[in-house]
């Protein structure tokens, strides 16, 4: 995973710094050189959720606030074996178990994303700039602890928990599952809080079409064409560029 995340993201931040050097202000720069640190250390996401929300105005010229979310993964890869591990030796190789605590971890993680969004912190001394949080939401917005259930829902899918073997139900639940994403493309906007309960739509869908899609019969066998694979091939990579070219 390092191997796929790791040279290109690097490409991406050095030749935003030659950029930045030459385009960017001294005050600019002191920010983006914050943001530049903390790229290794895989504390992006702490940063950015000290400095604001992602929807705001400024982050359009941030060349690498979107780097929030590959530190979030990071830091549920190196934790999340660690705390499994944990679980095997404590429960003794119980399966059910292990998939049940972690099933509940998982709702525990969707309710925080959801209501965090809810919650005000104006009870909090918020006047030093370094502990500056516009509301909770956005440390749900950039934190572990309101995405780890999207994280979490992927793990258990590889748990592979029994499921019916008829093949029509299979095309039906993919399909579905398809939609679903599709959907979420059309709905969720800046405007709509993010995470809460509406990020099930995609979520959700993408489980469908994980599970249930195979590549050689309906969405699998679609999502299976060489123009789609290609895109995929790409997503990551575009997705890295296109914030600093933007910004």
């Amino acid at each position: 995973r390092a191997r796929r995340i790791l040279p290109a993201l690097y490409l991406v931040v050095f030749s935003s710094i030659a950029f930045s050097w030459m385009l960017m202000s001294s005050g600019m720069m002191w920010d983006f050189w914050q943001s530049v640190i903390s790229v290794p250390l895989f504390v992006s996401n702490i940063l950015f959720t000290l400095e604001g929300g992602y929807f705001e105005i400024a982050t359009n010229i941030k060349p690498l606030i979107h780097v929030w979310s590959l530190s979030v993964e990071e830091q549920f890869y190196l934790l999340f074996p660690i705390f499994l591990i944990f679980l095997i030796f404590l429960l003794k190789f119980n399966r059910q178990k292990i998939i049940l605590i972690l099933a509940c971890i998982t709702i525990i993680s969707l309710l925080i994303a959801h209501f965090n969004q809810y919650i005000s912190l104006s009870f909090l001394p918020l006047n030093h700039t370094l502990l500056r949080l516009d509301s909770f939401g956005w440390s749900s917005f950039y934190m572990p602890f309101g995405r780890a259930w999207e994280l979490l829902v992927g793990s258990l899918i590889a748990f592979k928990i029994p499921i019916s073997n008829n093949k029509t139900y299979h095309q039906i639940m993919a399909f579905t599952g398809f939609m679903a994403i599709i959907l979420s493309m059309m709905l969720l906007d800046s405007d709509i809080d993010s995470p809460s309960l509406y990020n099930l739509i995609p979520v959700i869908g993408t489980v469908l079409v994980i599970v249930f899609s195979t590549n050689n019969k309906g969405i699998g066998k679609l999502l299976s064409t060489k123009p789609i694979t290609i895109i995929g091939l790409l997503s990551y990579s575009l997705y890295l560029w296109h914030q600093p070219v933007f910004a």
